[in-house]
Protein backbone atom coordinates (compact mmCIF):
# COMPACT_ATOMS: atom_id res chain seq x y z
CA UNK A 1 0.00 0.00 0.00
CA UNK A 2 1.39 3.44 -0.78
CA UNK A 3 1.28 5.84 1.77
CA UNK A 4 0.46 9.71 0.77
CA UNK A 5 2.33 12.27 2.58
CA UNK A 6 1.36 15.90 1.80
CA UNK A 7 3.98 18.53 3.05
CA UNK A 8 3.39 22.15 2.77
CA UNK A 9 6.69 23.88 2.66
CA UNK A 10 6.89 27.69 4.31
CA UNK A 11 9.92 28.85 2.62
CA UNK A 12 11.74 32.13 1.37
CA UNK A 13 12.14 31.12 -2.32
CA UNK A 14 12.40 28.68 -5.07
CA UNK A 15 16.12 27.85 -4.39
CA UNK A 16 15.52 27.27 -0.31
CA UNK A 17 11.84 25.76 -0.86
CA UNK A 18 13.94 22.73 -3.45
CA UNK A 19 17.14 22.42 -1.28
CA UNK A 20 14.31 21.49 1.93
CA UNK A 21 11.97 19.46 -0.43
CA UNK A 22 15.38 17.44 -0.90
CA UNK A 23 16.34 17.49 2.72
CA UNK A 24 12.74 16.25 3.97
CA UNK A 25 12.56 13.39 0.75
CA UNK A 26 15.72 12.18 2.10
CA UNK A 27 14.95 11.94 5.58
CA UNK A 28 11.12 10.81 4.74
CA UNK A 29 11.16 8.21 1.65
CA UNK A 30 12.29 4.79 2.97
CA UNK A 31 15.50 4.51 0.73
CA UNK A 32 14.96 1.26 -2.10
CA UNK A 33 11.44 0.71 -0.61
CA UNK A 34 10.21 3.98 -1.19
CA UNK A 35 6.69 3.13 -0.82
CA UNK A 36 6.00 6.72 0.19
CA UNK A 37 4.62 9.28 -2.11
CA UNK A 38 5.39 13.02 -1.03
CA UNK A 39 3.29 15.69 -2.55
CA UNK A 40 4.29 19.12 -1.99
CA UNK A 41 2.65 22.33 -1.65
CA UNK A 42 4.76 25.09 -1.71
CA UNK A 43 3.01 27.57 0.83
CA UNK A 44 4.42 30.48 -1.36
CA UNK A 45 2.44 33.54 0.69
CA UNK A 46 4.03 32.86 3.98
CA UNK A 47 7.45 33.08 5.03
CA UNK A 48 9.67 33.69 8.29
CA UNK A 49 12.50 35.43 6.56
CA UNK A 50 11.81 38.94 7.65
CA UNK A 51 11.35 37.49 11.29
CA UNK A 52 14.01 35.58 12.04
CA UNK A 53 16.06 38.46 10.01
CA UNK A 54 14.96 41.37 12.47
CA UNK A 55 15.44 39.07 15.50
CA UNK A 56 18.91 37.94 14.62
CA UNK A 57 19.67 41.61 14.22
CA UNK A 58 18.61 42.98 17.40
CA UNK A 59 19.05 40.02 19.48
CA UNK A 60 23.08 40.42 18.23
CA UNK A 61 22.58 43.87 20.38
CA UNK A 62 21.04 42.29 23.86
CA UNK A 63 23.04 42.90 26.97
CA UNK A 64 20.70 42.78 29.95
CA UNK A 65 17.60 40.34 28.77
CA UNK A 66 17.03 36.80 27.81
CA UNK A 67 17.34 35.78 24.32
CA UNK A 68 13.95 33.93 24.84
CA UNK A 69 11.71 36.02 26.71
CA UNK A 70 12.83 39.57 26.14
CA UNK A 71 10.62 41.58 23.65
CA UNK A 72 12.71 40.22 20.43
CA UNK A 73 11.71 36.55 21.48
CA UNK A 74 8.12 37.37 21.72
CA UNK A 75 8.20 39.33 18.45
CA UNK A 76 9.57 36.07 16.79
CA UNK A 77 7.34 33.92 18.28
CA UNK A 78 4.22 36.44 17.57
CA UNK A 79 5.60 36.69 13.81
CA UNK A 80 5.73 32.74 13.39
CA UNK A 81 2.38 31.75 14.98
CA UNK A 82 1.07 34.02 12.69
CA UNK A 83 2.76 32.71 9.60
CA UNK A 84 1.93 29.12 11.08
CA UNK A 85 -2.36 29.77 11.25
CA UNK A 86 -1.65 31.75 7.77
CA UNK A 87 0.48 28.24 6.36
CA UNK A 88 -2.70 25.88 7.83
CA UNK A 89 -5.09 28.13 6.12
CA UNK A 90 -3.88 28.05 3.23
CA UNK A 91 -2.64 24.14 3.62
CA UNK A 92 -6.27 23.13 4.54
CA UNK A 93 -8.20 25.32 1.68
CA UNK A 94 -5.38 22.56 -0.96
CA UNK A 95 -6.08 19.87 0.38
CA UNK A 96 -9.25 20.13 2.30
CA UNK A 97 -8.84 17.60 5.21
CA UNK A 98 -5.89 17.35 6.70
CA UNK A 99 -4.69 14.41 9.13
CA UNK A 100 -1.34 14.21 11.12
CA UNK A 101 0.61 12.25 8.50
CA UNK A 102 0.14 16.02 6.80
CA UNK A 103 3.68 18.07 7.62
CA UNK A 104 3.95 21.69 7.53
CA UNK A 105 7.78 22.92 7.67
CA UNK A 106 8.46 25.90 8.68
CA UNK A 107 12.01 27.16 6.95
CA UNK A 108 13.90 29.62 7.09
CA UNK A 109 17.29 30.44 5.42
CA UNK A 110 19.02 32.37 7.78
CA UNK A 111 21.29 34.31 5.24
CA UNK A 112 24.04 34.84 7.59
CA UNK A 113 27.66 33.52 7.38
CA UNK A 114 29.71 33.09 10.72
CA UNK A 115 33.52 34.52 11.06
CA UNK A 116 34.44 31.36 13.72
CA UNK A 117 33.29 28.05 14.57
CA UNK A 118 31.69 28.79 17.70
CA UNK A 119 29.63 31.47 16.15
CA UNK A 120 26.76 29.13 15.65
CA UNK A 121 26.52 28.26 19.34
CA UNK A 122 25.95 31.99 20.42
CA UNK A 123 22.89 32.01 22.78
CA UNK A 124 20.99 33.60 20.36
CA UNK A 125 21.14 31.39 17.74
CA UNK A 126 20.49 28.50 19.65
CA UNK A 127 17.55 30.22 20.92
CA UNK A 128 15.70 30.67 17.32
CA UNK A 129 15.01 26.66 17.50
CA UNK A 130 13.47 27.41 20.52
CA UNK A 131 11.22 30.15 19.70
CA UNK A 132 9.89 28.11 16.98
CA UNK A 133 8.79 25.18 18.83
CA UNK A 134 7.04 27.90 21.13
CA UNK A 135 5.05 29.70 18.22
CA UNK A 136 3.84 25.78 17.09
CA UNK A 137 2.82 25.15 20.75
CA UNK A 138 0.96 27.87 20.67
CA UNK A 139 -0.54 26.86 17.21
CA UNK A 140 -1.74 23.80 18.76
CA UNK A 141 -3.20 25.54 21.88
CA UNK A 142 -5.39 27.94 19.86
CA UNK A 143 -6.39 24.88 17.16
CA UNK A 144 -7.56 22.51 20.12
CA UNK A 145 -9.34 25.77 21.73
CA UNK A 146 -10.94 25.58 18.14
CA UNK A 147 -12.05 21.58 18.64
CA UNK A 148 -9.39 20.22 16.25
CA UNK A 149 -8.07 17.03 17.51
CA UNK A 150 -4.49 15.52 16.86
CA UNK A 151 -6.31 13.46 13.87
CA UNK A 152 -6.88 16.18 11.89
CA UNK A 153 -3.65 18.54 12.75
CA UNK A 154 -0.18 18.07 10.61
CA UNK A 155 3.30 17.84 12.25
CA UNK A 156 4.53 21.24 12.25
CA UNK A 157 8.38 21.29 11.96
CA UNK A 158 10.66 24.33 12.27
CA UNK A 159 14.06 23.64 10.49
CA UNK A 160 15.98 26.83 10.29
CA UNK A 161 19.61 26.56 8.58
CA UNK A 162 23.10 28.04 9.39
CA UNK A 163 24.44 29.11 7.56
CA UNK A 164 22.60 29.83 4.17
CA UNK A 165 21.19 26.80 1.68
CA UNK A 166 23.96 28.42 -0.50
CA UNK A 167 26.27 26.18 1.37
CA UNK A 168 24.10 23.29 1.30
CA UNK A 169 23.68 23.26 -2.67
CA UNK A 170 27.17 22.15 -2.90
CA UNK A 171 26.43 19.02 -1.46
CA UNK A 172 26.15 16.07 -3.40
CA UNK A 173 22.52 15.41 -2.31
CA UNK A 174 21.04 17.96 -3.73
Amino acid sequence: MMLTRNIGIIGDGGTDIAIFKKISECILSDGDQNNVTLNYIELNRQNIHDAVDKYSRDADKIKDSCYLTGKEASALKNSVTRTIFGAFADFESELRLISNRDIILVTADSEHTFSHPDDYFKDWRVSISKILVGSIEEFYRAKVRENYTHEYLPVVIPFVVFPSTEILQGFPLL
